[in-house]
């Protein structure tokens, strides 16, 4: 049973105060004393809460993170936001039974920095921790502290809850309207399009999604990336040049074998400590990538969030690379070649997944819908905006495909199949 049938109106702040208690005063006790920062005097680092879908876990972490200086990560962070910090006494995890393997060895470092250095652990799962289908060391370290259960409501205290909610927004609702919508098949669905009736709602969101390089960049960054290292001397300049001319040669005609390349580059990243290769991708950024972002990327993003849309990049680029410019474009979700990362944030030349490269772009996308309990059917509009013919897969599954400052092969496809055709960077 879910923990909230219906929004009445405008939303509210998540607190503790508003969650519905019912069944979980204890563990809602527990969290007010993390939430006033007193958690170390029960001596309880880690706490695990798993529940149904809707029982209100989300609810309670974002409570927590609006209270203290927490920080709340979903399988949706990047693997570095995962590090401990010492500035960080609250680590909120949410949607644990999601993580992909590369997340779950982060998830996994973080618990261990936890119990060695200190700060307090709260996640949230759909199924107790020994059910999880994740590592098996991660699920022991869910279950390392206190368990609990979170209980949705029963029909009478949803009742309760409900018609006090009413109330405090000046609505009047006769006495048998809340009984009678619960006796109703998938009553929580009746009762939620009750109450939408006069408000505005987006039945369907829209979802929109780009390539980033020679698409919201007039640049390919992973060539660049390759050519910056070059000029910092930190590798040899002919034979590193040679070969990464070579990949971006078969990237164009679409003929390049994703894995070997990728091999290549993470190979050619973990040979540097992370602290260096920060400091050169932060000089990378102001040098060449900044310069390149230009107003019409900008705008054209804009455009898609100003509407309400979901807005993510997908590349073939590794995340190393693309993190920063995904940032920098003012994009939060990122789909991106995923390097591994040791605990110490190191990499270590291995790649995680599928490569989003060509049909594998499509499986990423896949995988992270899914992640979200989303496949691209769920929305109304989706927007697929990229310049290489090696996109078609991922052009031919959305509902709109933009061919973005195309190359010759992408245009004659585009034409040939009636597809809007942009020049973003024309004058």
């Amino acid at each position: 049973m879910r923990q909230l049938l219906l929004d009445w109106g405008a939303a509210r702040p998540q607190t503790l105060d508003n969650f519905v208690e019912g069944r979980n005063a204890e563990l809602l006790s527990l969290l007010r004393l993390i939430a006033e920062q007193k958690a170390s005097s029960l001596d309880q680092r880690f706490v695990t809460i798993w529940g149904d879908a809707g029982a209100g876990k989300s609810h309670l972490l974002r409570a927590l993170a609006a209270t203290t200086e927490a920080l709340l990560l979903t399988p949706q962070n990047s693997s570095r936001e995962f590090l401990w910090s010492a500035s960080t006494p609250l680590y909120l995890l949410d949607d644990c039974d999601k993580l992909a393997p590369h997340r779950q060895q982060a998830v996994f470092s973080l618990f261990n920095q936890v119990r060695d250095a200190g700060g307090v652990l709260v996640a949230a799962t759909s199924q107790p921790p020994a059910q999880l289908s994740l590592r098996e060391d991660v699920r022991t370290r869910l279950g390392w502290g206190l368990v609990y259960q979170l209980h949705g409501l029963s029909d009478e205290e949803k009742i309760d809850a409900l018609s006090k909610s009413a109330l405090a927004r000046g609505l009047s609702l006769s006495p048998g309207v809340l009984p009678y919508l619960l006796t109703q098949p998938n009553h929580d669905a009746v009762v939620a399009r009750a109450a939408a009736t006069g408000r505005r709602q987006h039945a369907l969101m829209n979802l929109a999604l780009f390539d980033l390089d020679n698409t919201l960049l007039p640049l390919d960054s992973d060539y660049e990336w390759g050519q910056f290292l070059v000029r910092a001397g930190a590798v040899d300049p002919e034979a590193f040049a040679e070969r990464n001319a070579e990949f971006y040669a078969q990237y164009q005609n679409g003929t390049l074998n994703p894995i070997e390349y990728l091999e290549f580059a993470l190979g050619t990243l973990s040979r540097f400590p992370r602290s260096q290769l920060d400091t050169w991708h932060a000089e990378f950024m102001e040098d060449i990538i900044t310069p390149a972002i230009l107003p019409a990327a900008r705008a054209l993003i804009a455009k898609h969030q100003d509407d309400d849309e979901m807005v993510a990049i997908i590349t073939a680029t590794n995340r190393f690379v693309t993190e920063p410019i995904a940032t920098a474009l003012g994009v939060s979700h990122l789909i991106a070649a995923e390097p591994e990362v040791a605990a110490d944030g190191s990499i270590t030349g291995r790649l995680v997944g599928t490569p989003p490269f060509g049909p594998g772009k499509v499986v990423n996308t896949q995988e992270w819908l899914a992640s979200m309990g989303k496949t691209l059917a769920d929305f109304g509009r989706s927007t697929f905006y990229s310049d290489s013919q090696n996109d078609i897969p991922l052009l031919s599954a959305v509902t709109h495909p933009v061919a973005t400052n195309p190359n010759a092969s992408l245009a004659a496809h585009a034409t040939a199949l009636g597809w809007p055709i942009l020049r973003l960077f024309d004058d």
